[in-house]
């Protein structure tokens, strides 16, 4: 094992122009990827060679941020989504809920980009009454592109049956209500 003096005696370079490169850097210069002593092992590889001067890695967290952002997107998306659940009685207009749910998106839509998705029925005629309903019912509201911006089609959220959805309450509970609780 060589000490830090005989590294010194083999290279007595290395330490003036490591503070030399500290100084540029700090003066704002750029560093020449020049080796001050020559490498003395076959395996000696440069890594930094192929980066350009003054190049700067993405901060931490960049793409996890590009993540989460379309998390929430698809979460603000699902907002606009008008379940099965919503209809009173499963018939053609909206049950208390959904009313609420209709004046609330009427509030947003101008200022997002979603359409409003009402979740598809088997009976294809039922799924044209209540398009037909929730575009009169924005219209009213004020929402003036309603006919271009209603679809009836599948949410991309899916669903839960009874199993997941009870172990996903408990979990909440034993969690306090954060985060997925672990296995």
């Amino acid at each position: 094992m060589t000490s830090l003096h005989s590294r010194r005696r083999r290279c007595p370079g290395l330490a003036r122009a490591g503070g030399a490169a500290v100084l540029t850097l700090i003066a704002g210069g750029a560093v020449q990827a020049q080796a001050p002593c020559p490498p003395r092992s076959p395996w000696h590889i440069d890594n930094c060679a192929t980066i350009p001067a003054g190049t700067m890695p993405t901060p931490n967290g960049t793409y996890v941020r590009l993540w989460q952002r379309e998390q929430v997107t698809g979460g603000q998306a699902d907002n606009f989504v008008i379940y099965r659940h919503e209809w009173y009685m499963g018939g053609q207009f909206p049950g208390p809920y959904g009313l609420y749910h209709l004046q609330e998106m009427a509030k947003r839509l101008p200022h997002v980009p979603f359409t409003v998705v009402i979740q598809a029925d088997v009976n294809p005629q039922l799924n044209e009454v209540r398009a037909a309903t929730v575009v009169q019912m924005l219209t009213h509201y004020g929402v003036e592109d309603a006919a271009q911006r209603v679809v009836v089609a599948f949410p991309a959220a899916e669903g839960l049956d009874g199993l997941e959805a009870a172990r996903a309450y408990f979990r909440s509970v034993s969690t306090g209500g954060v985060g997925g609780g672990g296995a």
